[in-house]
């Protein structure tokens, strides 16, 4: 999942893996502060590229957003990657299964960073909805913060129940022959 920002708040970019006990895991929350346009696209490309078992990306298309989730969409398929136009309907239908996740702890082992947990703290119902509200924090650094890292789990959890159909890779091991020592035994 990824929040969109050019400056003023933050992009957050949120790989999320499927654990044995199909819980999900983030092996790290990436943010970029004040990163010009075509570098984003860059780092993106690359580290979609670079996830071995890509099954789905869902990107902020909102706003500036836009063209780096079309980018992506075009890069790697619309089956993958959803630029996603966050509403009130998108968070009506999509926070309620994220917030179960947190709670019933199939979304786990989240980074202990207090910016990162303050955003996600930062959930109010808005008209009965619930989504970030319009007001800004300060993070760690004391730069402004917007709930960047919640959406972006919000985003990256709706593309790993949504997102996450397709061919299977799968690896085997090489047919074992017997040796001439053994047959017959």
């Amino acid at each position: 999942g990824e929040d969109f920002a050019r400056s003023g708040d933050r992009t957050v970019i949120v790989p999320l893996l499927q654990q044995p006990n199909l819980a999900l895991k983030p092996p790290f929350v990436l943010e970029l502060g004040n990163m010009p346009f075509a570098q984003q696209e860059q780092i993106m490309k690359h580290l979609l590229h670079g996830l071995p078992n890509l099954r789905g990306a869902a990107l902020d298309a909102r706003g500036n957003g836009q063209s780096i989730a079309e980018a992506m969409r075009d890069e790697f398929g619309a089956e993958v990657c959803e630029a996603v136009m966050l509403s009130e309907n998108w968070y009506r239908t999509h926070t309620a299964p994220f917030k179960a996740a947190l709670e019933d702890g199939t979304l786990t082992d989240l980074p202990r960073d207090e910016d990162i947990l303050t955003d996600l703290r930062a959930f109010e119902l808005v008209k009965g909805v619930p989504r970030i509200p319009d007001t800004r924090t300060k993070g760690a650094d004391g730069k402004k913060r917007h709930g960047d890292a919640a959406i972006a789990f919000v985003l990256a959890h709706y593309a790993s129940r949504e997102l996450n159909a397709g061919p299977v890779r799968v690896a085997s091991r090489k047919i074992r022959r017997s040796s001439p020592l053994t047959r017959g035994y």
